[in-house]
């Protein structure tokens, strides 16, 4: 997961710089997408101050608490042509361009305000302004002056000492030939993450230059040129040294692997013109409220009793007022050749029985399916019973085994549109760039995966799935097909089966290559399982919570226990000291491999070939076993909601942290843990407070008491999920007295030192991981210090390694870069660690748990889906916020009201935010109108800035309501009658 904040510095240091300023002082920009595939939160989460069509003469007022002084005043955008930029590639500095290249999608467009222009044959002088560019539509599409080419300024564009715009330079335009230069730009990287906030980026002797056609609707050939000095280098350590664990040596060894001290810059871009409709606000700071958890249970449910009647139920889902908005949502994905299908649920208000609707998208033969739910018998799996099919069943292929090896993901991929990727290794009719057609791809354990997504009032109205190779990016997961959803799963340590014991029917031995042979069970396991497996091989107490089987129970190892104890890793002996509740395991380690998909690790690790440097891995599984079909993660396949259900046993739709990023409805906000990365635990919760979710860490705290009370540690080394660990790195939580790693290329283990695998500019995740490894060996070797204060071996741990997903991203997750570098390097981290335990004679009481938190798939780039495209196509005004669809509906209530048949009146309504109801958000900017359609004579008004309306009416002699339309061109419309009479 690390990848991430890194990620985000590197590239703002070069992609940052389209966000560019000639102002001396640093100006704060437009917050940026996190700079993966993942964080798929680009949608329509703005609200435009000012809408008209001829904005840009219009005066905007900025809300008071916007800016600080003397910002507080009326912009006007600049008059002239607007264009939107767009980054291409990036050539220079050579060492990070194929990094930067595989992330240029996710940077946000700049909009250059070029005034002055003419037939471009004289050689006109050019004023030009502009900022970064915050989508109102639905993409930057390659037709001009076409229905999504509308954008808006944020008014983080603007500086807050000069209040003037992030860019600006002056330049000529000879024969359409543009050239312009400013001495230097300054560039304001806080808006990528928090990882960056406050930290400025200096580009000195810049250069600016490209072609107009003809008509001016286009800028192409452009180029931007600069340089990032030494001086400029040096600020930006000096403000990033206490966030990066590197030295200066280190990041300069990335930055300028030459040691010339002047890194060139040079990046390659293309423009069209856009029409500019206004202003958006910035991005709340407000945080979502953490979820108050308290003893289960709920009033009136006993021992044994469903969970279902007392899940909390809010906007999740198609309410009855948005049938018919769906059905349109419906028509247009259903358009989209590369949509796999939708998912929604509806809750009947009477019964509160909730249906599960499947529908298949244009990608494959038409078809629909409704389930329902079913809680267990006797401790047994909730069952999922089909209501209504009708067509093509969308899920008709549920196989937890199906593509559970390399050999059958190549036996059945296509490669349709003859989609090659040169840049990242593969050579012409390379087998491994193939694609799973979407009517043969498998969603394992589907019904379930998809209902949990729903228990929470977090999740959309419906969630849209693409094709699962149309995700976009080379790599990718999220998705709810097995490829991206297949983690491995080895289980090492006391207690463990292993290939020395006699093998059931349901397990076989594999011989390796060096070493042991390995155990292999012919089975899959769920993410969810992980935690109460190693929950009862600690020992830990048992306490009342949710079951497995959808019922409350007092035999679960955590709270919201949703995952089974895997019996069959243990021993027979094992097992009954289990039952007995008795601990096998003095303490256990869960080692992340962030993104690694099961069918490739297991590829390398059965292979008879020397070339696959993985004999730790075979060290682990000589010690224990592993599942041939590795795990089935989270839905949505995504790295935070994925690693807190590895850490807490529940799916995200109990746990909280339902995607990457989610919509907070009451408070109409989007939460992003990934981009915010670090203290995000606030978001982990049940939504229901007597019905608690609890971490591993908690559990182990509850069971063997905290450091303080009886020297118990549960540590968390840059992993998402630490609630409840003492020492989390990524919640900035460290006992008294401990002081983290400085950077360094070695680790001294007593008289012994390590080398730590090299990690350059194509392995950047082996940076953190490096830094992961060290806290890691730090922890363990606390104790050794000869000084008070020192930290006791943890009991439990978990470690993240985030450097496979990164090469899973950038160039799939069986290219050479994963197969024949990354996972070597990691290989050689693990043999670090293992090296920590030998030396302190732990390594035969410790269970070792090494997954993934999800898996990853080829993209066919020549195939992606464009649900917003398709959605807006449809007339739909939405959010797509991570996985999740949210309708933009309007809501109405009435204030005061005058009403009576055959006479005149008034009625006065606040509009509101339909999904912040419970909150009351009122809808003000942009004005919503309202205009009666029957039951009495015509009437408009618009809504004031407290989205109130009063309209004046004439009403029909022998009406009973009035009907009245609400209508913006930012929200759905909206109906709602309104009574005569008081």
């Amino acid at each position: 997961m690390h990848r991430y904040w890194m990620k985000c510095l590197i590239v703002a240091l070069l992609a940052g710089a389209l966000a560019a300023c000639s102002d001396p002082d640093p100006t704060p920009t437009a917050p940026l997408p996190d700079a993966s595939q993942e964080d798929d939160a680009s949608g329509d989460t703005t609200t435009l101050l000012d809408s008209g069509a001829d904005a840009s003469q219009d005066a905007v007022s900025v809300e008071p608490d916007v800016f600080v002084e003397p910002c507080d005043v009326e912009y006007v955008l600049p008059p002239g042509e607007s264009y939107a930029l767009k980054l291409l590639r990036v050539s220079k500095p050579t060492s990070l361009a194929s990094l930067i290249n595989q992330q240029v999608g996710s940077v946000p467009p700049i909009l250059l305000f070029a005034d002055g222009l003419s037939d471009g044959q004289a050689d006109d002088p050019v004023a030009m302004v502009g900022g970064i560019g915050v989508r109102t539509s639905f993409g930057f599409d390659d037709t001009p002056d076409t229905e999504h080419d509308i954008f808006a300024m944020d008014y983080r564009s603007i500086s807050t000492s000069t209040c003037g715009y992030a860019f600006d330079l002056i330049g000529a335009c000879s024969a359409r030939v543009l050239t312009s230069s400013a001495n230097f730009i300054s560039i304001d990287l806080g808006g990528f993450s928090t990882a960056t906030a406050g930290v400025s980026l200096r580009v000195d002797e810049v250069e600016f230059d490209g072609t107009f056609n003809e008509p001016l609707n286009r800028l192409e050939e452009i180029t931007l040129k600069g340089l990032l000095s030494d001086e400029g280098v040096d600020a930006l350590l000096e403000a990033v040294r206490d966030r990066i664990p590197m030295s200066k040596e280190q990041i300069m060894r990335l930055l300028d692997p030459d040691n010339t001290g002047i890194i060139p810059v040079e990046m390659h871009l293309e423009g069209r013109k856009v029409v500019v409709e206004g202003f958006t606000t910035p991005q709340s700071n407000e945080k979502a409220d953490v979820r108050e958890e308290e003893a289960c249970c709920p009033t009136g449910a006993a021992i044994g009793d469903p969970i279902y009647p007392y899940l909390t139920w809010q906007d999740q889902g198609i309410q009855d007022d948005e049938r018919e908005l769906f059905q349109l949502a419906l028509n247009g994905l259903r358009a989209d050749v590369n949509v796999a299908m939708i998912a929604t649920a509806e809750r009947d208000e009477d019964s509160g029985e909730v249906t599960y609707q499947i529908y298949s998208g244009g990608a494959v033969l038409a078809g629909e399916l409704s389930f329902k739910r079913v809680a267990g018998e006797d401790g047994g799996p909730q069952t999922y019973e089909t209501v209504r099919l009708s067509g093509q069943n969308p899920l008709q292929n549920v196989d937890p085994f199906a593509f559970g090896t390399v050999e059958s993901f190549l036996d059945a991929a296509i490669n349709p549109n003859d989609a090659r990727y040169a840049n990242q290794g593969y050579g012409v009719d390379d087998t491994r760039v193939g694609f799973v057609p979407v009517d043969e791809m498998s969603y394992p354990f589907a019904f379930e995966r998809i209902a949990q997504n729903f228990d929470d009032p977090r999740t959309g109205d419906f969630l849209a799935m693409p094709a699962s190779y149309a995700k976009g990016g080379i790599g990718n997961h999220g998705h709810l097909g097995s490829l991206q959803s297949r983690s491995p799963l080895f289980i090492s340590g006391p207690g463990i089966r292993n290939a020395a014991s006699a093998p059931d029917s349901g397990a076989t031995v594999h011989q390796l290559l060096d070493g042991p042979d390995a155990l292999l069970v012919d089975d899959v396991a769920r993410i969810v399982d992980i935690a109460p497996t190693i929950a009862a091989a600690l020992g830990i107490a048992k306490t009342t919570g949710v079951g497995p089987d959808g019922r409350f129970s007092d035999d679960v190892y955590l709270k919201w226990q949703d995952g089974r104890v895997l019996q069959e890793v243990f021993t027979e002996e094992a097992w009954a000291k289990i039952q007995n509740g008795e601990p096998v395991a003095e303490r256990a380690i869960i080692i992340v491999n962030d993104g690694l998909t099961n069918i490739e690790i297991l590829y390398q690790a059965l292979s008879q070939d020397p070339e696959f440097d993985v004999d730790t891995y075979h060290r682990l599984l000589g010690r224990g076993l592993a599942y041939r079909y590795g795990s089935i993660t989270n839905y949505p396949s995504n790295t935070y909601p994925s690693h807190n259900s590895l850490g807490a046993g529940a799916w995200a739709g109990h746990h909280g942290i339902i995607d990457n990023s989610f919509w907070i409805r009451e408070k109409g906000i989007t939460e992003s843990p990934i981009r915010d990365i670090f203290e995000t635990e606030y978001l982990l919760g049940s939504a229901h407070p007597k019905m608690p979710v609890e971490t591993l860490h908690e559990a182990v705290v509850r069971s063997f008491g905290t450091l303080a009370e009886t020297g118990n540690l549960a540590a968390s080394i840059n992993e998402p999920s630490s609630r409840g660990a003492e020492l989390a790195t990524l919640e900035k939580r460290y006992p008294a007295g401990f002081v983290p790693p400085s950077s360094a290329d070695v680790v001294t283990i007593g008289l012994n030192t390590y080398p730590l695998p090299l990690a350059d500019i194509t392995d950047y995740g082996g940076v953190l991981d490096n830094a992961s490894l060290q806290t890691f060996a730090r922890v363990f070797l606390d104790h050794e210090r000869a000084v008070a204060n020192t930290l006791p071996v943890p009991r439990f741990t978990m470690v993240n390694f985030g450097s496979t997903d990164s090469a899973g991203h950038a160039y799939g997750p069986h290219g050479d870069q994963e197969r024949h570098v990354v996972i070597a390097r990691v290989n050689e981290r693990l043999r670090i660690m293992l090296a920590v335990l030998e030396h302190l004679d732990l390594l035969d009481t410790t269970m070792i748990v090494l997954t993934s938190d999800h898996g990853m798939e080829l993209q066919d780039t020549t195939r992606p889906a464009w649900t917003g495209a398709s959605l807006a196509t449809a007339g739909i005004r939405f959010r797509d916020v991570g996985a999740s669809v949210y309708l933009k509906q309007l809501g109405s209530q009435v204030v005061s009201r005058n009403l009576s048949a055959g006479q005149g009146g008034s009625v006065t309504l606040k509009v509101i935010d339909h999904d912040s109801r419970f909150a009351e958000i009122p809808v003000a900017a942009p004005a919503v109108t309202v205009r009666v359609i029957d039951g009495a004579g015509a009437a408009v008004a618009t809504t004031d800035d407290d989205g109130l309306v009063t309209l004046e009416l004439l009403v029909d002699e022998n009406a009973t309501d009035v009907l009245l339309e609400f209508e913006s061109d930012q929200w759905n419309t909206h109906r709602v009658r309104v009574s005569v009479g008081n």
